[in-house]
Protein backbone atom coordinates (compact mmCIF):
# COMPACT_ATOMS: atom_id res chain seq x y z
CA UNK A 1 0.00 0.00 0.00
CA UNK A 2 1.38 3.42 -0.88
CA UNK A 3 1.45 6.50 1.32
CA UNK A 4 -1.71 7.99 -0.15
CA UNK A 5 -3.57 4.75 0.55
CA UNK A 6 -2.31 4.68 4.15
CA UNK A 7 -3.39 8.29 4.67
CA UNK A 8 -6.87 7.57 3.31
CA UNK A 9 -7.16 4.45 5.47
CA UNK A 10 -6.02 6.36 8.56
CA UNK A 11 -8.46 9.20 7.83
CA UNK A 12 -11.31 6.73 7.36
CA UNK A 13 -10.40 5.02 10.62
CA UNK A 14 -10.42 8.37 12.45
CA UNK A 15 -13.84 9.22 11.00
CA UNK A 16 -15.27 5.86 12.07
CA UNK A 17 -13.72 6.22 15.53
CA UNK A 18 -15.16 9.74 15.86
CA UNK A 19 -18.64 8.59 14.86
CA UNK A 20 -18.45 5.65 17.27
CA UNK A 21 -17.27 7.87 20.15
CA UNK A 22 -19.99 10.45 19.46
CA UNK A 23 -22.69 7.78 19.32
CA UNK A 24 -21.38 6.19 22.51
CA UNK A 25 -21.34 9.53 24.35
CA UNK A 26 -24.78 10.52 23.07
CA UNK A 27 -26.38 7.19 23.98
CA UNK A 28 -24.83 7.15 27.47
CA UNK A 29 -26.45 10.46 28.40
CA UNK A 30 -29.98 9.20 27.80
CA UNK A 31 -32.97 11.46 27.43
CA UNK A 32 -33.13 14.63 29.49
CA UNK A 33 -35.34 14.43 32.56
CA UNK A 34 -37.98 17.04 33.30
CA UNK A 35 -37.25 18.66 36.67
CA UNK A 36 -39.51 20.80 38.77
CA UNK A 37 -36.60 22.82 40.15
CA UNK A 38 -33.00 23.69 39.53
CA UNK A 39 -30.31 22.16 41.77
CA UNK A 40 -28.17 24.81 43.43
CA UNK A 41 -25.52 24.52 46.18
CA UNK A 42 -27.96 25.69 48.87
CA UNK A 43 -30.76 23.33 47.85
CA UNK A 44 -33.14 23.56 44.94
CA UNK A 45 -34.50 26.68 43.31
CA UNK A 46 -38.22 26.63 42.73
CA UNK A 47 -39.62 26.15 39.27
CA UNK A 48 -40.85 29.26 37.45
CA UNK A 49 -44.31 30.29 38.54
CA UNK A 50 -46.57 31.64 35.78
CA UNK A 51 -48.16 34.04 38.29
CA UNK A 52 -44.76 35.80 38.56
CA UNK A 53 -45.37 37.22 35.08
CA UNK A 54 -48.06 39.81 34.46
CA UNK A 55 -48.83 41.59 31.22
CA UNK A 56 -48.27 45.35 31.33
CA UNK A 57 -49.53 46.25 27.89
CA UNK A 58 -48.83 44.83 24.44
CA UNK A 59 -45.03 45.14 24.67
CA UNK A 60 -44.30 44.83 28.39
CA UNK A 61 -44.27 42.26 31.16
CA UNK A 62 -43.95 42.84 34.89
CA UNK A 63 -41.81 40.16 36.53
CA UNK A 64 -42.15 39.52 40.26
CA UNK A 65 -39.16 37.81 41.86
CA UNK A 66 -39.49 36.17 45.24
CA UNK A 67 -36.88 34.62 47.48
CA UNK A 68 -37.70 32.27 50.31
CA UNK A 69 -34.67 31.08 52.25
CA UNK A 70 -36.60 29.69 55.20
CA UNK A 71 -35.42 26.15 54.36
CA UNK A 72 -31.77 27.23 53.99
CA UNK A 73 -29.26 26.60 56.76
CA UNK A 74 -28.96 29.41 59.30
CA UNK A 75 -25.41 30.22 58.18
CA UNK A 76 -26.59 30.87 54.61
CA UNK A 77 -29.56 32.94 55.78
CA UNK A 78 -27.20 35.10 57.83
CA UNK A 79 -24.73 35.41 54.95
CA UNK A 80 -27.39 36.66 52.53
CA UNK A 81 -29.28 38.62 55.21
CA UNK A 82 -32.37 36.51 54.43
CA UNK A 83 -32.20 37.61 50.79
CA UNK A 84 -31.83 41.32 51.50
CA UNK A 85 -28.11 41.36 50.70
CA UNK A 86 -28.59 41.70 46.97
CA UNK A 87 -31.68 43.95 46.76
CA UNK A 88 -29.59 47.02 45.85
CA UNK A 89 -27.62 45.14 43.18
CA UNK A 90 -30.80 43.58 41.76
CA UNK A 91 -32.51 46.97 41.67
CA UNK A 92 -29.54 48.46 39.81
CA UNK A 93 -29.56 45.57 37.34
CA UNK A 94 -33.29 45.92 36.69
CA UNK A 95 -32.97 49.68 36.20
CA UNK A 96 -30.15 49.11 33.70
CA UNK A 97 -32.21 46.52 31.83
CA UNK A 98 -35.09 48.99 31.71
CA UNK A 99 -32.76 51.64 30.24
CA UNK A 100 -31.39 49.21 27.65
CA UNK A 101 -34.83 48.07 26.57
CA UNK A 102 -36.01 51.68 26.24
CA UNK A 103 -33.08 52.41 23.88
CA UNK A 104 -34.22 49.82 21.34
Amino acid sequence: MNRAGLRIAAAALLVVLGIWAGAKLHSSRGTPQSHRGIPVPAGEASAPNPSDLASDGPDATVVTETYDCSDSPEQIRQFVDNGNAWIEAMTTTLERLDQLSAEE
